[in-house]
């Protein structure tokens, strides 16, 4: 007997890992919960080093666009009408049950001309369209693009039957809200909110699940009377500097602490040749460099102090490690507002976890470097979050199946 339920996701990234990990967790929440079909349009620069379910259908959109370096410039959509087409006819030959978009349409507004004639045909054809956003940002409201998003999210996102938000109920609303800079910006944040809550549901975190290949033994045993360093760097798409840094600091606090540096899976080869060379010039000798990690939550749990950007994975595995955080929030190097996902997220961090915000344009070998032997000196250890707000892949999968 064939699934009765056929569900297609449609995602994007920038070579970040987020997007990837949160669709595969529901991909596997959904194939748990409900006997059905799953499909993939990947949107981005094919990532070789990610394991999607061995259940789901991938199908990779014509010319990509969406990689690293469009944290640092505008977004080539000249190829749109190819992508457009080739999405819709996977459409009708998949004839999903439900069509589900990731982060779109409270981000990737440039994905909209592919999108918006299948959201169209989808709606014709009364098949359910969901969003699946990872938290309640709308990016490109902070990105000078206000005028444009306010005109269009409004009419956009009534072709959506249902929202679903993967952070606890109204949790990082506050946070996001306070870091808007404009009046325009936080009248339209709370206005539009409170337009779509009646088909909003904010499920809880995602957990990350886990998507790449072993490609190491992680050293996660600790020597006695050393201080375990973690430096992740997400996926290795964004700031270099903070590596950098941290191996530099490392140098200054000497052999009785130790450093693990997980560069990420983005990182190019350029750049593990130069954190290399810079060890030996620092004479970082406890410096322990690594590309990428399958399982970072080991390394957290062996690790005496976390030192990251605030991803959405990250935040979520330093809410469950307990582990006392320096966080240097991810800043657009191009834009001066200062405004993202995880400027907010680190807040939260620092209010409610005791994390430590280090701003990126204030970071500096001597200041990382203090900060590290000011929190282990007093080693406090960070409250323990509820264990309700990590239950998102399961709560979407289970609100989708009531929504079909």
């Amino acid at each position: 007997m064939h699934p009765k339920h056929k569900f297609l996701f449609h995602f994007t990234h920038k070579e970040t890992l987020g997007h990837a990990t949160r669709l595969t967790s529901l991909v596997n929440a959904l194939t748990k919960t409900i006997p059905c079909e799953v499909y993939i349009l990947q949107g981005g620069v094919p990532q070789n080093f990610i394991i999607f379910p061995a259940k789901a259908k991938i199908y990779h959109i014509p010319y990509p666009f969406d990689s690293k370096i469009s944290f640092n410039g505008p977004r080539a959509t000249v190829h749109a009408r190819e992508r457009a087409g080739f999405i819709l006819n996977i459409i009708k030959e998949v004839r999903p049950t439900a069509f589900i978009t990731e982060f779109f349409p409270f981000g990737r507004l440039e994905c909209l001309p592919e999108l918006l004639p299948s959201l169209h045909f989808l709606k014709t054809s009364k098949t359910r369209i969901f969003a699946s956003i990872g938290y309640p940002l709308l990016s490109d409201l902070i990105r000078h693009k206000e005028d444009r998003l306010i005109k269009l999210l409004p009419s956009v996102s009534q072709l959506f039957d249902h929202i679903f938000i993967h952070t606890p109920p109204l949790l990082e609303n506050p946070y996001v809200h306070a870091c808007l800079t404009t009046d325009k910006q936080r009248a339209f944040y709370k206005t539009f909110l409170e337009s779509i809550a009646a088909k909003t549901s904010y499920t809880g975190y995602i957990v990350p699940h886990k998507i790449l290949e072993p490609s190491h033994a992680d050293p996660i045993k600790r020597p006695k009377g050393i201080c375990t360093v973690l430096l992740s760097r997400g996926s290795g798409a964004v700031n270099p500097k903070l590596i950098a840094n941290a191996i530099s600091a490392q140098a200054i606090l000497g052999n009785k602490y130790r450093l693990i540096a997980v560069c990420g899976p983005a990182t190019s080869a350029t750049e593990i040749t130069f954190f290399k060379q810079h060890i030996k010039k620092t004479k970082a000798q406890n410096t322990l460099l690594l590309k990428s990690t399958a399982d970072l939550m080991k390394l957290l749990k062996d690790s005496d102090i976390s030192i990251s950007l605030c991803g959405y994975n990250t935040s979520v595995q330093l809410m469950q490690a307990q582990k006392p955080a320096i966080i240097i929030p991810w800043q657009n190097p191009t834009s001066k507002d200062a405004t993202t996902d995880q400027l907010a997220r680190a807040r939260l961090l620092q209010e409610r976890f005791n994390a430590t915000i280090i701003p990126y344009d204030k970071l500096s070998a001597q200041l990382l470097a203090a900060t590290i032997k000011k929190i282990h000196s007093r080693g406090i250890t960070p409250p323990v979050a509820p264990a309700g707000w990590f239950n998102g892949a399961r709560t979407m999968a289970r609100l989708v199946q009531q929504k079909i």
